[in-house]
């Protein structure tokens, strides 16, 4: 992949004496709904030394008035015709100046301390390059539902890597070089950018920790609507983690098996939407089960994704992936 470029202010290469330790980079479609929260969790962060790169990414509604409503000095919008998430985020790397570079979403809500916290743990960690954390999980309304608890072990979060991705994106705290390095996030693996991106960090050696503290609040959406990018998303997982296993075995890349990448969506039938729905809500029920419960409904998780083959696929990574998070 190619390197994203790097420029300060003054258009030369590297960092000067007024660049910001960190680059918040945010993109945004059509999040009026959200945004305004999203935002002034960040400008009222206790670390105030950042710019906030905010990419609009072709929105329709009025994301970009409300962007432009705010008068604070260190929000530096962009705009662009809609590319995707992927896309937007490699164009505001291009324009980070700080050594650090963090992620945010444009619906969810940072801790007021999460760069404070951040930032200090990799100033004490050199040899870190990548730093993720915990997160509460709320619903459409701001209400909290549940954790998103992510391995602070490395051997848990080895293990878990094999599975699904053990940081969450919007709590990623990457060095700016890093990003640079790895030629950002790879565009054809659209909706699971943040899972590639960071099995390539993994497999070049890169430092992946995740702090055992709560950094934000994570929104999830208790309904799906839109069954054919969710199963894209499934198929696209499964095909970072074959590529990634390739890399582990010395194997290069497979042009016919990167070509099937890129689509930006697989067709979902009303077998696939219905058998998501029950499982997710079966995964969702599981969170306040234990013991024989517990086993009874993953066993109905599995059964349920026996309805299609990627669900299946999903399913059974993410029971693999609880089980490789246990921190022994």
């Amino acid at each position: 992949m190619p390197k994203i470029p790097f420029r300060s202010s003054d258009g030369m290469v590297g960092m000067n004496n007024t660049d910001p330790e960190i680059s918040v980079i945010m993109s945004v479609y059509n999040g009026e709904r959200y945004l305004r929260e999203a935002i002034d969790s960040i400008l009222t962060q206790t670390f105030s030394d950042f710019e906030y790169i905010i990419i609009d990414d072709g929105s329709t509604d009025s994301s970009v008035d409300i962007i432009r409503s705010y008068s604070d000095s260190r929000i530096r919008l962009i705009q662009q015709k809609n590319a995707g998430l992927a896309a937007a985020l490699n164009k505001g790397i291009e324009l980070a100046k700080a050594k650090y570079i963090a992620r945010m979403d444009a619906d969810d809500i940072s801790h007021p301390n999460r760069l404070m916290l951040q930032y200090s743990y990799m100033l004490n960690h050199n040899d870190i390059d990548i730093l993720g954390g915990h997160a509460y999980l709320i619903d459409e309304e701001g209400v909290t539902i549940g954790e998103k608890l992510k391995p602070t072990t490395p051997k848990a979060l080895r293990r878990s890597m094999e599975y699904a991705c053990p940081l969450i994106h919007p709590t990623y705290l990457v060095k700016s070089k890093v990003y640079r390095d790895m030629g950002g996030y790879d565009v054809r693996f659209s909706n699971a950018e943040d899972y590639e991106f960071l099995l390539r960090a993994f497999d070049s050696g890169k430092s992946i920790v995740n702090i055992n503290k709560y950094l934000l609040c994570y929104r999830v959406r208790t309904k799906s609507s839109r069954p054919a990018l969710d199963r894209y998303q499934m198929f696209v997982t499964r095909i970072a983690l074959k590529v990634h296993r390739r890399r582990a075995r010395g194997i290069s890349e497979d042009a016919r098996l990167l070509a099937r990448v890129g689509g930006g969506a697989v067709e979902a039938g009303l077998i696939f939407t219905v058998a998501n729905e029950y499982r997710n809500r079966l995964l969702f029920k599981s969170k306040y089960e234990k013991g024989i419960k517990y086993l009874l409904t993953m066993l109905a998780v599995l059964v349920a994704s026996l309805a299609d083959y990627e669900l299946f696929c999903s399913s059974l990574r993410g029971l693999l992936y609880k089980r490789a998070c246990v921190e022994n």
